[in-house]
């Protein structure tokens, strides 16, 4: 059935742990896709700083458990986390991972093969395909919405092949002793519970939204829409992401205007005594449930005596976002999907110590 199996993978991977001061839970599940995509991360990188992630992979697992292996590293060597500047630290790393996946080391960690350059008849053949493409895409009452020209919903993509064809959204949290420091790229999501509200940590990257298609069609990309889904090039359903190095080759613009910008947004919050747990997840889980409706869920089963182990809560809401019947949800549901709880009333009550002076962003 499409891009799904006849029956989901309902096996769920999950630990608990404690990082710095603060215990966690985490659960990953590869459902109805025919493959699993997403990574995470958690792990102390300071004596009073630890990091969470969760990288939300496509078009393949390399980049997502590429930056799974790499990123509490990439972190610690830049010059901002040295300085305590850790939002800076985290744009930085961002940067970098892009670099690392421009190198041919990177590209054999990867598994992934030079791009072999296409004679006359593949390119016809290339060619061919693409127009195929569009007559799909005009088919099913798709157009070009953003970008078009002179070609208008003809437009097609002639961007060059890279070696990287994979990519992967991010949200990565760093937790000082007093703050929490989150950088997202994408549309994989922060949320935090502070005395039961809730408390964005991050907000979404999509091709429809008038800044990112200001970034698009400045590096001379377009913006598709069939059916209320809106995509880049007509292919990819995101706007910003790590890896999909195809689509960050202008050499006359920064990294920062690629047509897909691995530039992540930062969100600081200070760490209040209201605080209770924040999340991360992958938009597997976002789809289905609001910022809302997952800290309720989360809330409620943690304040359950005995209360369950953060993975089994995470493993709850895993199996709440499946759906019984793809076809039916309209492919709602059926994604990958990957939590992160972390929970803020299991250390000490925050305060500055001997950690870094904080450096205001």
């Amino acid at each position: 059935m499409g891009s799904y199996l006849s029956e989901p993978v309902t096996e769920k991977h999950s630990d608990n742990g404690t990082t710095t001061q603060y215990s966690h839970g985490s659960s990953a599940m590869q459902g109805w896709r025919k493959g699993m995509e997403d990574s995470h991360v958690h792990t102390s990188i300071g004596d009073d700083v630890a990091l969470y992630a969760v990288f939300d992979g496509h078009g393949g697992a390399q980049v997502a458990d590429f930056c799974q292996r790499h990123i509490a590293e990439v972190v610690i060597s830049c010059e901002q986390y040295k300085g305590c500047d850790y939002g800076g630290a985290l744009t930085e790393s961002f940067k970098k991972i892009d670099e690392f996946l421009e190198t041919e080391e990177a590209q054999s960690e990867c598994g992934l093969k030079p791009v072999t350059q296409r004679g006359p008849e593949s390119e016809a053949q290339h060619a061919d395909m693409q127009r195929m493409l569009v007559l799909k895409r005009m088919l099913q009452g798709g157009k070009v919405t953003a970008g078009g020209g002179s070609e208008g919903d003809a437009k097609v993509c002639t961007l060059k092949d890279h070696a990287v064809t994979s990519g992967c959204t991010a949200v990565v949290a760093i937790v000082s002793a007093s703050k929490i420091y989150v950088a997202n790229a994408g549309d994989s999501r922060g949320v935090l519970c502070r005395g039961g509200s809730t408390v964005p940590l991050s907000f979404d990257h999509k091709p429809s939204q008038e800044r990112e298609i200001a970034r698009i069609t400045g590096a001379g990309g377009f913006v598709t829409e069939a059916n209320g889904h809106h995509r880049v090039n007509g292919n990819l359903n995101l706007s910003r992401s790590l890896g999909d190095m195809k689509y960050k080759q202008n050499q006359d613009l920064p990294w920062t205007h690629q047509l897909i910008s691995a530039e992540p947004d930062i969100i600081i919050e200070d760490i209040r005594d209201e605080d209770e747990f924040f999340v991360l997840a992958c938009d597997g889980i976002w789809d289905v449930m609001s910022n809302e409706q997952c800290i309720e869920f989360i809330r409620e089963r943690m304040q359950r005596r005995p209360r369950p182990p953060l993975s089994e809560i995470c493993e709850d809401a895993l199996a709440y976002c499946l759906t019984s019947d793809p076809k039916a949800s309209r492919g709602i549901g059926s994604d990958n999907m990957t939590m992160v709880i972390v929970d803020l009333k299991s250390g000490a009550c925050p305060q500055v110590k001997s950690e870094c002076p904080e450096i205001k962003s």
